[in-house]
């Protein structure tokens, strides 16, 4: 029986030798320091955003002018 395929499945022919997988410290680098900067963005806008709500929290208290 012919196979024909499908349009979102493909498989690997048995004749094809599937080649160890080398590990790239370049690769690896690179991987981690895109998550140590998305964390550090993240630490930064929620930082941000606290300050922004304790400092228009604290604003709106209002005393009253002492009596000469």
């Amino acid at each position: 029986m012919p196979n024909f395929g499908s349009l979102f499945y493909k498989p690997k022919k048995n004749d094809q030798e599937v080649s160890a997988k080398r590990w790239n410290i370049f690769s690896i680098i690179g991987k981690a320091i895109r998550k140590t900067c998305t964390v550090i963005g993240a630490m930064i806008l929620i930082s941000t955003l606290l300050s922004i709500l304790l400092l228009s929290t604290a604003g709106n208290t209002k005393k009253p002018l002492p009596e000469d």
